[in-house]
């Protein structure tokens, strides 16, 4: 548990200061780490579109694609997908990221299990609300511009395969574990969340944030650095942006992510890989260890 605490102090500490991220717990994350473990086939699922400037925000694709390099690299077969509204930019940042797998455009949730998965993960991807709409933290129906993926969530329960998710906000697919709490909290906010529920959540400031935990905590178990580093990190979000995503806070196509700059970004990308190397035995420069 001490090593998933000191990842959460890096990666949900309320830094936002929107309050989900208060509510995650080290169980959360233990029980996401069992259903990567146990997983071979991995399917991740992101792309949170933003109507009023229509472009795909720049949270979301990278966690989900330095996840899924992070699986590969660690012998397991995984999966993005994204809707065809967020496809450009989720397959840009694929290109800058070296080794990331090739994403699949798909807009039928249905076409999901053609590829029979045996996990489902969502990475900051929309999440119906309890009427049936999408909404986004503004509380604005997206339901136009929002592909039903989360609809394979239900179907995922009748083939009995769990599903993972990762969210900051509460409206993301599979965030229903916090409904209650957040719905308590923040009474005004409480129709535009999630009614999607999950296996396992977590609760994180940042969505990408919390895919780069993930990343980290298997490295520890592996003794290998599977996730990515601050180079990477810049280079990813520079492609996002280059492709047109947007921060979905601000609504502007800059380096920035929920309101954060590339700086940040950087420094919890190269933090948790420290905090990687502070558990492993200095055996090998970090380059021969696989780091990029």
């Amino acid at each position: 548990m001490e090593r998933i605490e000191s990842v959460m102090s890096l990666v949900a500490s309320d830094r936002p200061g929107r309050g989900a991220s208060v509510l995650g717990r080290p169980e959360h994350w233990q029980k996401a780490l069992s259903l990567l473990n146990s997983a071979s086939r991995v399917v991740v699922v992101t792309g949170f579109y933003v109507p009023e400037v229509s472009a795909a925000e720049t949270d979301g694709p990278g966690g989900a694609l330095v996840l899924a390099r992070a699986l590969e690299r660690d012998g397991k077969k995984a999966l993005v997908v994204t809707d065809s509204r967020c496809f450009d930019v989720v397959a840009s940042g694929a290109s800058a990221l070296n080794g990331s797998p090739t994403p699949l455009c798909l807009d039928d949730p249905k076409e999901i299990w053609r590829w029979r998965p045996d996990l489902l993960v969502y990475v900051e991807r929309p999440g119906r609300c309890g009427d049936g709409c999408f909404r986004n933290m503004r509380g604005c129906d997206i339901s136009a511009v929002t592909a039903p993926l989360d609809a394979a969530a239900s179907e995922a329960v009748e083939r009995e395969v769990p599903l993972l998710a990762v969210g900051d906000g509460g409206n993301e697919a599979g965030m229903a574990s916090f409904l209650p709490d957040l719905a308590t909290m923040f009474p005004h906010f409480a129709s535009s969340l999630s009614v999607v529920s999950a296996d396992a959540a977590l609760a994180v400031d940042v969505s990408n944030w919390g895919a780069y935990g993930l990343c980290c905590l298997l490295s520890g178990e592996r003794e290998i650095w599977l996730g990515h580093g601050a180079d990477e990190e810049e280079r990813l979000l520079r492609a996002l942006v280059a492709a047109g995503a947007v921060d979905g806070v601000t609504k502007r196509p800059e380096l920035s992510v929920d309101g954060f700059p590339l700086s940040l970004h950087k420094e919890v990308a190269a933090s948790l890989l420290r905090l990687w190397e502070s558990w492993t035995r200095p055996i090998a420069s970090p380059s021969k260890r696989g780091v990029v």
